[in-house]
């Protein structure tokens, strides 16, 4: 089983880097890995996002279509929340 982050004493830029360096020599990663690392360079503030990810996986396997496509979307609903058009509605029932 894969760590789905980054070792401690590797910052993102150096991660990503590796992952970079590893590709350009020819080195073939599988889905799964290659998931891993977009998983892995996302900041903090995502880390309720990873984990639910991680933890929602099927048999704990994310291939890297699987993470884009949360990525993306998760980054959608952050935008969404963040909009200032965006109206807000209460809705109550009467009884």
């Amino acid at each position: 089983m894969f760590a789905t982050e980054k070792p401690n004493d590797k910052t993102d830029d150096e991660w990503t880097l590796l992952h970079r360096q590893l590709s350009a020599v020819g080195i073939k990663f599988d889905d799964e890995i290659q998931g891993l690392f977009p998983l892995g360079s996302l900041p903090g503030s995502w880390e309720t996002f990873r984990m639910s990810l991680s933890n929602s996986a099927v048999d704990g396997v994310l291939s890297m279509n699987l993470v884009k496509r949360n990525i993306l979307n998760e980054e959608m609903r952050r935008e969404s929340q963040d909009s200032p058009s965006q109206s807000k509605v209460l809705v109550t029932e009467s009884s």
